[in-house]
């Protein structure tokens, strides 16, 4: 099994095993107002300090509702101190670091290097040290260990400048700009440290793994100062728990207990990709890249794409996954080995096998789908909103079932009476809506990282082979998760 961020020229960590593991990450989502916020107290020291998280980018590609606000201080329009990763702030796709007032720049450091993997996660470390004789050393910016000296914007803070990030009595947020209520993160956040007066580099985070370039995290051990915190995500009922022992616990807002996902730096989970869609899939796309929603207003056409893993289809013990859909109508599912560009109502796909649902204009029923070739199916039971449907790839076949059946007396153990066979190479995933004029569609993908598909379902904690994820329905036996602790 590959991933996207495995071949990707500026890669995060690939999730890789860690003798370090990091259980759950905190899902923030751009429609849900989703952030943390907390005023600080008097700091440790004003001028220095250190902040370290790890952050997956579901989405980039829009100011109002991609990439990573890591940390945001001001309250309004033009006089701001913002850290972001991919934020498409004025179109800029790197990492950021700056404060202005008034629109006039105080400090502006920004890398050259831009981050579009959808796949990874990136651990960023930044230095804040504006007592340093050297202007250059005043802001340092690491990307998965390494330091960023290529620069965009180099305009770095004067001597024994304050910033306001750290400063007393000043509300500091996580996911969502103080002054703009549209400016919100679409990210997951896990392991983030706050150290007030103390430098750390991000030898102190992570390290390179044995005999590879893959950098993944270990235990941390640093002094965390007055306003320090270290946010893991442990508490369900309050993603905002400071761990560090500090009690510098954030408000939350917007957040749920749903929001606390397993996909994490040492398990990296699939998601559907919005640099690998048929058909502007990256306009309908939330919940961490999970959830499709069609929201009406659309042109009559399918809007899908495929997940950032593939997988082997010969694997003799198989790949499990899910999809719920949300509403009742058009939905697809399955798996392809690439996507075509679309033709006449969209259901023309090259190399694809899986299911697609009908909604009342097709009878409420589901249709096999094998390139452009549909069928239609007796699956017994009708296509409405809340089902489930279940997909498992493995020995060259695939089974599908809905709500804990496999249709057609189809039974992955035995691996008889598949819905497709004598499949080879590596496949992946893929998912789509009906784009219509008035319809709202809304499915979402559950990998193994969300057992309640965003809240809609009440998880059951049912476990591949391997005791990784949470899946509604049991997998089958030998069946695994889409995640990079199962790839081999």
């Amino acid at each position: 099994m590959t991933s996207l961020s495995e071949t990707s020229m500026l890669a995060g960590a690939s999730g890789a095993p860690s003798r370090f593991t990091i259980d759950q990450s905190i899902r923030f989502e751009h429609d849900d107002d989703a952030y943390l916020s907390k005023t600080f107290g008097s700091p440790t020291a004003a001028k220095k300090f250190t902040i370290s998280a790890w952050v997956k980018i579901p989405a980039f590609t829009d100011e109002a509702r991609g990439g990573g606000r890591i940390m945001d201080v001001g309250g309004s329009a033009g006089s701001e101190t913002l850290i972001a990763i991919g934020s498409g702030y004025a179109g800029y796709e790197g990492v950021q670091f700056w404060q202005r007032t008034s629109s006039s720049y105080n400090f502006r450091v920004e890398t050259n290097a831009r981050f579009r993997d959808p796949s990874a996660w990136y651990h960023l470390v930044f230095n804040y040290d504006s007592d340093n004789d050297i202007p250059e050393e005043r802001i340092k910016i690491y990307i998965n260990g390494s330091r960023e000296t290529s620069l965009a914007q180099n305009t770095f803070p004067s001597d024994g400048y304050v910033s306001r990030i750290n400063a007393n009595s000043a509300e500091h947020r996580i996911g969502k700009t103080i002054y703009s209520s549209s400016s919100r993160a679409n990210q997951l956040l896990a392991e983030y440290h706050f150290s007030d007066g103390y430098l750390y580099g991000p030898e102190s985070f992570g390290e390179f793994k044995e005999d590879t370039d893959i950098w993944t995290p270990i235990e941390v051990d640093i002094t965390y100062g007055n306003n320090g915190f270290y946010l893991k995500g442990q508490n369900s009922s309050s993603l905002g728990n400071d761990s560090s022992g500090n009690g510098n616990n954030f408000s939350s807002n917007g957040l749920a207990a749903h929001d606390q996902l397993l996909d994490t730096p040492t398990n990296n989970f699939a998601v559907m990709n919005p640099l690998d869609e048929g058909n502007r899939l990256s306009s309908i796309i939330n919940e961490g890249n999970l959830s499709l929603e069609e929201r009406g207003g659309g042109s009559n056409q399918y809007r899908y794409g495929r997940a950032t893993f593939d997988f082997d289809i010969t694997d003799s013990n198989g790949w499990y996954w899910e999809l719920l859909e949300v509403v009742k109508g058009s939905s697809i599912g399955g798996i392809t080995q690439q996507l075509s560009v679309l033709s006449g109502n969209g259901l023309a796909f090259t190399g694809a096998r899986g299911v697609t649902s009908r909604g009342s204009g097709g009878g409420n029923t589901y249709w096999q789908n094998q390139d452009t070739t549909y069928t239609s199916v007796d699956y017994g039971v009708s296509n409405g909103a809340g089902n489930i449907i279940q997909f498992c790839a493995k020995n060259g076949k695939l089974f599908i079932g809905v709500n804990g059946t496999y249709v057609q007396s189809g039974n992955p153990a035995t691996e008889a009476n598949p819905q497709y066979s004598s499949l080879t190479g590596r496949w992946a995933p893929y998912v789509g809506v009906y784009d219509s004029t008035s319809t709202n569609y809304h499915t979402i993908t559950n990998f193994g990282q969300d057992g309640t598909f965003a809240g809609n379902k009440t998880a059951q904690g049912n476990t591949d082979a391997s005791g990784f994820g949470n899946f509604f329905y049991s997998p089958p036996a030998g069946a695994k998760a889409l995640c990079s602790r199962n790839n081999p």
